[in-house]
């Protein structure tokens, strides 16, 4: 069935199946299917008195025990009466004219005069005077009196057409009297408007309280963090540099010790050889760590060989097998990845590891961004969060690695930025766009320095505009941080 209007559709989906009109008193099936409990009572078959048969739901013909037992669906009975309600306001306002409509006093006979009150109960628009006559009888006292209004059935109960004067706080409706005297709410917690006013109204404010209460601490947390950020590394820089300078001044006396029967030894960390193998000669390759471990030993510097690791990249179709290298005797052990300088750099220079391990400490930090969203922060706050927390980590080094990225890792990437956007309710930068800015930025540093090592590589062409394009044999090559920055310069021109 194709509605056009979203109202009919809606009108449709609250439709009992049988009926085919707005459900009144509905029931569910065990099955889920909805239907009022007169038509489903309907169904059943009449000549089944001894219950051996067991009714069948009219849709997907699922048996049920009987009648019986079902209980009102008061969530949906709920929303039919907003919906009428909403519905019949609609069509008053439609009918209608823009201007506000004056209302008079239903018991004045002779000339109409204006309403000042009206009565809910009675249903009737009241001048000053029937008010007072009204407010003089004492069974009229209690009647609810609200501004002069026309829209009478709309403040009255979609069921049993009276007035609405108490509010069940456990369903989160209106009720009239009769609502309250069947029973389907004893259990519950019903009081009067004025009364649940009152308590929403505190509720409301107490709940501010401590949202307002959060916020300003969470506000002074990244305030201070950023100050002590700022403390951090002036005294960082302090202390490195006083560093240096004591090391320059003790270095020559902790070269050897002064007395022969002690030792001193050092231990060296990240120190990487990065070796070159043309025809098949591993010479000089092996020559250069034979010369670092000697270096080391003159040094008291000590090689850590179960720590030290070997990656070799070799894209011949007829590889030779490579004998591994030995540091004094130990073997060292050769890897299929490695992390180096913070970037995981594989044998065949793919980057689904490195782009695994970045999307996984992603997610972890996914967490604290939700956890914030819901102290209710600023989509600001929550933006600068996840730029130094989650963008700084999917970013690193990101003109190395991106250029080479499969499609399935960019996609991977892109779903982390995706969900923080939906978390921080605002527009956050693509990872493309990031990468493109920072290639950008780094050319535009090597083409200002001209002791960079890479600054030739930056050639304008006599027309003085644009850059020499790099040629590349290879896609890797291609799609790297060179060529594609002289690209993007050229673009950009």
């Amino acid at each position: 069935m194709s509605l056009s209007k979203p109202e009919d559709q809606l009108a449709y989906e609250l439709s009992c199946p049988i009926c085919l009109q707005l459900y009144s008193d509905p029931v569910a099936l065990p099955c889920g299917h909805n239907y009022c409990l007169f038509c489903i009572r309907k169904t059943i078959d009449s000549t089944d008195k001894t219950g051996k048969i067991l009714p069948r739901c009219p849709e997907c013909r699922e048996e049920y025990p009987g009648t019986d037992n079902l209980q009102i669906n008061f969530k949906l009975r709920s929303i039919i009466e907003n919906y009428k309600a909403t519905a019949l306001l609609l069509n008053m306002q439609a009918d209608c004219v823009d201007t506000k409509m004056e209302v008079f006093c239903d018991q004045c006979i002779d000339e109409q005069s204006p309403a000042v009150k009206t009565c809910l109960k009675c249903e009737v628009s009241l001048c000053s005077r029937h008010l007072q006559k009204h407010h003089e009888k004492e069974l009229f006292r209690t009647h609810p009196v609200v501004e002069p209004t026309t829209e009478l059935r709309v403040k009255a109960c979609a069921i049993h057409q009276r007035p609405l004067e108490y509010f069940c706080s456990n369903d989160m409706m209106s009720l009239c009297t009769t609502c309250v005297v069947e029973g389907h709410h004893e259990s519950h917690d019903v009081l009067i408007f004025s009364v649940a006013e009152e308590e929403m109204r505190r509720a409301l404010e107490a709940r501010n309280k401590v949202i307002s209460s959060r916020l300003q601490l969470t506000e002074g947390l990244l305030q201070k963090t950023a100050e002590d950020q700022g403390t951090s590394e002036a005294v960082g820089e302090k202390m490195v540099s006083k560093a240096v300078t004591v090391m320059d001044s003790i270095g020559a006396l902790v070269d050897r010790p002064a007395d022969g029967s002690n030792t001193i030894i050092k231990f060296a960390d990240d120190t990487t050889v990065i070796g070159l193998i043309s025809d098949n000669d591993e010479a000089a390759y092996r020559e250069e760590v034979d010369r670092l471990a000697e270096w080391c030993d003159r040094n008291n510097l000590l090689l850590n060989t179960e720590k030290t690791k070997e990656l070799i990249v070799d894209y011949r179709r007829n590889a030779d097998p490579h004998p591994p290298i030995h540091i004094k005797g130990t073997a060292v052990e050769r890897v299929s990845s490695f992390k180096f300088l913070g970037v995981h750099i594989s044998e065949d220079l793919t980057w689904t590891t490195n782009c695994s391990k970045l999307v996984k400490k992603a997610h972890q930090r996914l967490f604290f961004l939700r956890t914030l969203r819901k102290n209710h922060l600023s989509s600001d706050i929550l933006v600068n969060f996840y730029r130094c927390t989650i963008e700084s980590i999917l970013t690193n080094c990101i003109t190395v690695w991106y250029g080479n990225c499969s499609a399935s890792d960019r996609k991977a990437l892109q779903r982390v930025v995706k969900t923080a956007q939906r978390i921080a309710g605002a527009p956050l930068p693509a990872i493309k766009d990031i990468y493109r800015k920072r290639c950008l930025k780094r050319a535009g540093k090597i083409i200002k320095d001209p002791s960079h090592p890479s600054h030739g590589l930056f050639t304008l062409l006599p027309s003085g505009r644009r850059h020499r394009s790099l040629r590349a044999k290879t896609t890797r090559y291609w799609n790297s941080f060179f060529p594609t920055a002289v690209r993007l310069l050229n673009s950009a021109s």
